[in-house]
């Protein structure tokens, strides 16, 4: 019952009265302006992790059995080289209670972080002798280990992953990635992999629209079908949001392109109620400026935006993860970045989580900082249901010399794995809802 009264709404399809009609009609499109972020907001824990010699950052992140948080990331040297894969199990205090680490020959980004039934995935790209790209499925226990792993190649192209989820049947799971030609001579397109639940390819499908194309997200909808997000080049050369909705092994319902100013592409889905789902990513604008976090609700239908909504400011935003939560509320994790040319003391990096209602509005937002800069890369429920961000810190340590206390102070930055628990939304009572729950009662 709750379900459909919260369809009718996004519809507009209750109006008990003009005044609360304007209220519960979702406007088809807002552009935000965000204000400067100065205090950051209360959080649960937060914590850095990692060695000061070198380069931390963590993926992703899931809770263990054990209701704590277990985050995976990389440890390197210096960019574009090989990466040593960690991995942590945090307790609820932020406190490390195992850690791992393998090196892994070739081993060049990490991509997906996820449970499995008997531990964990990490989806990550590998680069051979030869300098050829393909993909690398490691598969873990509980403790970090690692049991099995799988490569993913193919003969003509890089391939490059994106995403992967597991399939409704339980029993394996869907990757989405990108083939592209040697030397980047050409644009590449996406392909959709279907693995089974050990990592053997069961099954592909290439997409070939436009002049270049990626699927970047994956979200499961109502079985059997599933919701891609990405973008496809138009011939004008433009980026342009991109959705689809295919069937198991990759069948397409239906597919649409979103045009939107300079250029735009979806990141990431995540299924809402059904037959809607979330898009979520970046848009530049047509006439130049600061980047804008992209998010759309999008009929599972056939593809038509139900609303959509641009976040703009000082910073270059993009919306980086997405939560859906019971009482129809939406968090959505924006990457604030430091817009090209500018002192990073004056505008530090971070990140900031907007809670939506169900029609797009504003509820809440939080800013996280941590050192002289912060990015959170993913976002995923804590046992609480405290909104976990998995990302890296820009540490500034302050040296100095005992023996010489007349010294001046040295100061060194630090790049290292970054955790915050967020706090947890608030119960919501939509009171679209209960109007629209009320008059149909009537």
């Amino acid at each position: 019952m709750r379900i459909i009264v919260l369809i009718c709404l996004l519809l507009g399809m209750f109006t008990p009265g003009v005044a609360l009609a304007q209220q519960c009609q979702a406007d088809a499109e807002v552009i935000v302006r965000m204000r400067k972020a100065e205090i950051g907001s209360y959080n649960v824990w937060d914590t850095v992790y990692g060695l000061r010699a070198d380069i931390e950052r963590f993926v992703g992140g899931t809770t263990s059995v054990a209701k704590n948080a277990v985050v995976a990331g990389e440890r390197y040297f210096k960019v574009d080289a090989d990466v040593t894969l960690v991995m942590a199990e945090l307790d609820r205090r932020g406190r490390v209670i195992w850690e791992k680490e393998h090196d892994i020959k070739n081993l060049r980004k990490l991509v997906k972080f996820l449970p499995d039934k008997n531990g964990y995935i990490v989806l990550a790209n590998r680069k051979e002798g030869k300098g050829k790209d393909h993909i690398w499925v490691g598969f873990f226990d509980l403790n970090g280990g690692l049991v099995r792993s799988k490569t993913i190649r193919n003969d003509k192209f890089e391939l490059f992953a994106q995403d992967m989820i597991p399939t409704h049947e339980g029993n394996g799971y869907l990757l989405a990635a990108a083939a592209q030609g040697r030397g980047y001579e050409a644009g590449g397109y996406a392909v959709l992999y279907r693995l089974d639940a050990k990592g053997g390819v069961l099954s592909d499908r290439a997409y070939m629209p436009g002049l270049e194309n990626r699927i970047l997200g994956l979200s499961a909808g109502e079985a059997p079908y599933y919701y891609a997000t990405g973008f496809a080049r138009a011939e004008d050369g433009r980026k342009t949001g991109w959705a689809l909705k295919i069937e198991g092994k990759g069948a397409i319902v239906w597919q649409r392109q979103y045009p939107r100013g300079a250029a735009a592409q979806f990141e990431v889905a995540a299924d809402y109620s059904d037959p809607y789902f979330l898009a979520a990513g970046e848009s530049s604008p047509a006439g130049g400026g600061s980047g804008a976090a992209w998010v759309a609700l999008l009929s599972g239908d056939n593809g038509d935006i139900i609303w959509q909504r641009y976040y703009s400011g000082e910073m270059e935003f993009r919306a980086a993860d997405i939560l859906t939560h019971d009482g129809g509320q939406i968090s959505v994790l924006l990457d604030a970045q430091r817009p090209n040319g500018t002192d990073e003391k004056e505008f530090p990096e971070y990140a900031r989580i907007l809670t939506l209602s169900p029609r797009g509005v504003v509820l809440l937002s939080d800013t996280y900082y941590n050192g002289s800069g912060a990015r959170a890369f993913d976002m995923f429920p804590g046992p609480n249901q405290e909104r976990i961000m998995a990302g890296y810190s820009d540490v500034v340590y302050r040296d100095e010399d005992p023996a010489h206390p007349e010294k001046d102070v040295r100061e060194s930055k630090s790049r290292e794995a970054w955790v915050l628990a967020g706090a947890p939304v608030e119960p919501y009572d939509d009171p679209c809802v209960q109007s629209a729950a009320a008059d149909e009662a009537q």
